[in-house]
């Protein structure tokens, strides 16, 4: 959990080695596109002669500069760098928030591509787990306009009162991502039987479905219109989740398979077709419902791991070992973890020892 820099004299000059969340400490990954315009801006500066990044054993980065101790002393290039990164880190923000209501990966999309669109957004990621990731210029947009749109699109973030790091204001010698965690729930698959609601209307429609079907070609004397009604309640079972995301659809101007499967559905309609229109329906938001069903539970499980963590860490401070909540860890700190333990962190590791 250390950061540091280092200088060598090399034979084209001098290399000095800085770890990266020192100057960005709000990046999460080396491929984040505020690495290439901090490296652009040193690439820039009279005196430098290259700059790089260098990936260590263990997996950490740092940013590597060569520079003509002639023209610039440690004391400048040391003040470069950091005025460079905070510039860098000043102006684009990072966030990142755990929401609810994004029902499937073409719907998770569907997000990323209006993120994309609002003016000052430069990168937007969503998956269909519930994790959205933005990344913004701060003159031209703001993280209440991203969320603001979120919202509108029925995507709200959850815990909107846990702490979490701002990038506004974070300092450089700051390790800990400046992301921030927020979110609620969405209309599209709540209801009265909460998050199972889709899968209980695909089941729905699929015993009218039959119902209907069985009184039709098995059941002689049946009323026409008893199956046909069972046929309607089907439909409206059926296509009740698909019609709210194609009306979604055409509000933002995309034509998604949901629109493409209730025109078949009407289209068979028309034709007197009520069985076939009912069972493409009932399979399709069956199929729709168990994606988000899976999905759920891989979330759910994912969630339970992490409740496992240790709530409290063993750390060595002046030579002795203490018992500490995790969030009293500061940079810094020497975390011992015996074998078979798990690592009582939360964080990204910056260094590690193996003792004897």
């Amino acid at each position: 959990m250390q950061a540091h820099d280092t200088e060598q004299t090399i034979a084209s000059g001098t290399l000095l080695r800085i770890d990266l969340p020192i100057l960005l400490p709000n990046v999460p990954d080396v491929a984040d596109a505020c690495v290439e315009r901090l490296v652009a801006a040193l690439r820039g500066q009279p005196g430098v002669k290259r700059v790089y990044l260098y990936m260590q054993d263990d997996g950490t980065s740092q940013l590597c500069v060569h520079y003509d101790p002639d023209a610039l002393t440690l004391a400048r290039i040391r003040e470069l760098l950091t005025a460079a990164g905070a510039q860098v880190t000043e102006r684009f923000g990072h966030g990142l928030w755990e929401v609810e209501g994004i029902t499937h990966q073409r719907h998770a999309q569907t997000i990323a591509d209006q993120l994309r669109a609002l003016t000052g957004v430069l990168e937007a990621d969503v998956s269909a787990v519930g994790r959205v990731r933005v990344e913004y210029d701060r003159e031209q947009c703001s993280e209440q306009a991203i969320l603001e749109l979120l919202k509108g699109l029925g995507v709200k973030p959850i815990d909107i009162d846990a702490p979490a790091a701002r990038a506004e204001g974070a300092q450089p010698h700051d390790q800990e991502e400046g992301h921030k965690h927020s979110g609620k729930h969405h209309h599209g698959h709540s209801g009265l039987f909460g998050s199972n609601s889709e899968l209980i209307f695909a089941l729905t429609s699929g015993v009218l479905l039959v119902l209907g079907f069985a009184m039709e070609k098995l059941v002689f004397g049946t009323p026409p219109w008893l199956p046909v009604t069972c046929y309607i309640s089907a439909y409206f079972f059926g296509g009740f989740f698909t019609v709210r995301e194609a009306l979604d659809n055409l509000r933002l101007k995309k034509f998604e398979i949901d629109t493409l499967m209730l025109v078949a559905a009407v289209g068979a309609a028309a034709l007197g077709a009520w069985a076939e229109g009912a069972l493409l329906l009932f399979l399709f938001s069956l199929g729709h419902a168990l994606e988000h069903y899976a999905m759920g539970r891989a979330k759910r499980a994912i969630e339970a791991l992490a409740e496992l963590a240790p709530k409290r860490a063993t750390v060595r401070r002046d030579g002795r070992t203490h018992q500490v909540p995790v969030e009293e860890l500061v940079i810094g700190d020497a975390v011992l973890v015996r074998p078979n333990e798990q690592l009582p962190l939360g964080r990204q590791l910056r260094y590690t020892k193996v003792l004897p």
